[in-house]
Protein backbone atom coordinates (compact mmCIF):
# COMPACT_ATOMS: atom_id res chain seq x y z
CA UNK A 1 0.00 0.00 0.00
CA UNK A 2 1.42 3.35 -1.04
CA UNK A 3 0.11 6.65 0.35
CA UNK A 4 1.52 9.88 -1.06
CA UNK A 5 0.64 13.01 0.93
CA UNK A 6 1.55 16.48 -0.35
CA UNK A 7 1.65 19.34 2.17
CA UNK A 8 1.78 23.07 1.57
CA UNK A 9 4.83 24.62 3.22
CA UNK A 10 6.06 28.06 4.13
CA UNK A 11 9.59 27.30 5.31
CA UNK A 12 12.35 25.04 3.96
CA UNK A 13 12.28 22.89 7.10
CA UNK A 14 8.63 21.88 6.72
CA UNK A 15 7.83 18.53 5.12
CA UNK A 16 6.11 19.00 1.76
CA UNK A 17 5.98 15.36 0.67
CA UNK A 18 5.29 12.36 2.86
CA UNK A 19 5.20 8.83 1.46
CA UNK A 20 3.92 6.00 3.65
CA UNK A 21 4.53 2.40 2.57
CA UNK A 22 2.95 -0.68 4.14
CA UNK A 23 2.57 -4.23 2.88
CA UNK A 24 -0.70 -5.08 1.18
CA UNK A 25 -2.80 -7.25 3.47
CA UNK A 26 -5.23 -9.60 1.77
CA UNK A 27 -7.55 -9.88 4.74
CA UNK A 28 -8.14 -8.02 7.94
CA UNK A 29 -6.46 -9.58 10.95
CA UNK A 30 -9.73 -10.14 12.80
CA UNK A 31 -11.08 -12.21 9.91
CA UNK A 32 -7.83 -14.19 9.70
CA UNK A 33 -7.97 -14.79 13.46
CA UNK A 34 -11.52 -16.14 13.19
CA UNK A 35 -10.55 -18.44 10.32
CA UNK A 36 -7.56 -19.70 12.33
CA UNK A 37 -9.77 -20.46 15.35
CA UNK A 38 -12.34 -22.32 13.23
CA UNK A 39 -9.69 -24.44 11.52
CA UNK A 40 -7.95 -25.16 14.84
CA UNK A 41 -11.22 -26.28 16.47
CA UNK A 42 -12.06 -28.52 13.50
CA UNK A 43 -8.57 -30.08 13.44
CA UNK A 44 -8.50 -30.71 17.19
CA UNK A 45 -12.04 -32.13 17.12
CA UNK A 46 -11.10 -34.52 14.32
CA UNK A 47 -7.92 -35.50 16.17
CA UNK A 48 -9.86 -36.27 19.34
CA UNK A 49 -12.44 -38.24 17.32
CA UNK A 50 -9.71 -40.35 15.72
CA UNK A 51 -8.06 -40.84 19.11
CA UNK A 52 -11.41 -41.99 20.57
CA UNK A 53 -11.81 -44.70 17.91
CA UNK A 54 -8.29 -46.00 18.48
CA UNK A 55 -6.17 -44.07 16.00
CA UNK A 56 -4.04 -42.38 18.67
CA UNK A 57 -1.05 -41.43 16.49
CA UNK A 58 -3.26 -38.99 14.56
CA UNK A 59 -3.61 -36.58 17.51
CA UNK A 60 0.06 -35.42 17.64
CA UNK A 61 0.05 -34.70 13.91
CA UNK A 62 -3.12 -32.63 14.30
CA UNK A 63 -1.37 -30.70 17.06
CA UNK A 64 1.61 -30.08 14.78
CA UNK A 65 -0.74 -28.79 12.05
CA UNK A 66 -2.35 -26.34 14.47
CA UNK A 67 1.05 -25.11 15.69
CA UNK A 68 2.30 -24.59 12.11
CA UNK A 69 -0.90 -22.78 11.19
CA UNK A 70 -0.46 -20.51 14.21
CA UNK A 71 3.16 -19.81 13.22
CA UNK A 72 2.03 -18.82 9.72
CA UNK A 73 -0.64 -16.54 11.21
CA UNK A 74 1.92 -14.83 13.50
CA UNK A 75 4.32 -14.40 10.57
CA UNK A 76 1.55 -12.60 8.65
CA UNK A 77 0.72 -10.39 11.62
CA UNK A 78 4.37 -9.42 12.13
CA UNK A 79 4.85 -8.74 8.42
CA UNK A 80 1.73 -6.54 8.42
CA UNK A 81 3.22 -4.31 11.11
CA UNK A 82 6.17 -3.26 8.96
CA UNK A 83 6.16 0.23 7.50
CA UNK A 84 8.42 2.72 5.76
CA UNK A 85 7.93 6.47 5.76
CA UNK A 86 9.75 9.00 3.58
CA UNK A 87 9.49 12.65 4.61
CA UNK A 88 10.88 15.19 2.17
CA UNK A 89 11.54 18.85 2.89
CA UNK A 90 13.87 21.26 1.11
CA UNK A 91 16.62 20.56 3.66
CA UNK A 92 16.06 16.91 4.65
CA UNK A 93 14.99 13.54 3.34
CA UNK A 94 14.12 11.36 6.33
CA UNK A 95 13.61 7.62 5.92
CA UNK A 96 11.96 5.79 8.81
CA UNK A 97 11.63 2.01 8.88
CA UNK A 98 9.57 0.30 11.57
CA UNK A 99 9.12 -3.40 12.21
CA UNK A 100 12.26 -4.60 10.40
CA UNK A 101 13.76 -6.28 13.46
CA UNK A 102 14.85 -3.06 15.12
CA UNK A 103 12.68 -0.69 17.10
CA UNK A 104 12.89 2.18 14.64
CA UNK A 105 15.48 2.93 12.03
CA UNK A 106 15.65 6.54 10.84
CA UNK A 107 18.14 7.96 8.39
CA UNK A 108 18.43 11.63 7.51
CA UNK A 109 19.82 12.51 4.07
CA UNK A 110 20.29 15.76 2.19
CA UNK A 111 17.92 15.81 -0.80
CA UNK A 112 20.35 17.68 -3.04
CA UNK A 113 22.96 14.90 -2.77
CA UNK A 114 20.46 12.03 -2.91
CA UNK A 115 20.24 9.84 -5.99
CA UNK A 116 17.50 7.35 -6.69
CA UNK A 117 18.61 4.06 -8.24
CA UNK A 118 16.14 1.69 -9.86
CA UNK A 119 17.73 -1.67 -10.69
CA UNK A 120 15.90 -4.29 -12.68
CA UNK A 121 17.73 -7.61 -12.59
CA UNK A 122 16.40 -10.41 -14.82
CA UNK A 123 14.19 -12.79 -12.86
CA UNK A 124 13.99 -10.49 -9.85
CA UNK A 125 11.78 -7.66 -8.72
CA UNK A 126 12.69 -4.03 -9.20
CA UNK A 127 15.06 -2.80 -6.50
CA UNK A 128 14.76 0.82 -5.50
CA UNK A 129 17.48 2.44 -3.43
CA UNK A 130 18.67 5.85 -2.31
CA UNK A 131 22.32 6.89 -2.32
CA UNK A 132 23.70 9.96 -0.65
CA UNK A 133 27.24 10.74 0.51
CA UNK A 134 28.22 7.17 1.27
CA UNK A 135 24.84 6.02 2.55
CA UNK A 136 22.94 3.37 0.64
CA UNK A 137 19.47 2.27 1.69
CA UNK A 138 16.89 0.14 -0.08
CA UNK A 139 13.38 1.55 -0.03
CA UNK A 140 10.01 0.26 -1.17
CA UNK A 141 10.71 -3.39 -0.36
CA UNK A 142 7.18 -3.73 1.06
CA UNK A 143 5.53 -2.63 -2.19
CA UNK A 144 4.37 -4.49 -5.25
CA UNK A 145 6.47 -3.87 -8.41
CA UNK A 146 3.97 -1.43 -9.96
CA UNK A 147 3.75 0.54 -6.69
CA UNK A 148 7.56 0.57 -6.51
CA UNK A 149 7.66 2.03 -10.02
CA UNK A 150 5.15 4.72 -8.97
CA UNK A 151 7.27 5.48 -5.90
CA UNK A 152 10.37 5.86 -8.11
CA UNK A 153 8.57 8.25 -10.45
CA UNK A 154 7.06 10.35 -7.64
CA UNK A 155 10.17 10.62 -5.49
CA UNK A 156 12.47 11.04 -8.49
CA UNK A 157 10.45 13.95 -9.87
CA UNK A 158 10.34 15.69 -6.47
CA UNK A 159 14.09 15.29 -5.99
CA UNK A 160 14.70 16.70 -9.48
CA UNK A 161 12.46 19.69 -8.69
CA UNK A 162 14.48 20.37 -5.53
CA UNK A 163 17.80 20.08 -7.36
CA UNK A 164 16.58 22.39 -10.10
CA UNK A 165 15.28 24.95 -7.58
CA UNK A 166 18.62 25.39 -5.79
Amino acid sequence: MLDVIQHKTNTPDEVFLEIIMKPSNLAHLSIARRIFIVIAVVCISLGIAFWAIGAGPVLPFVGIEVVLLYAAYRFGVNHGRKSETLSLSENDLIIRKAGFGKKLEAIRLQPYWSHLDLAENPGQHLRLSLRSKGYYIEIGSLLAPDERQLLAETLGSELQKLKGAT
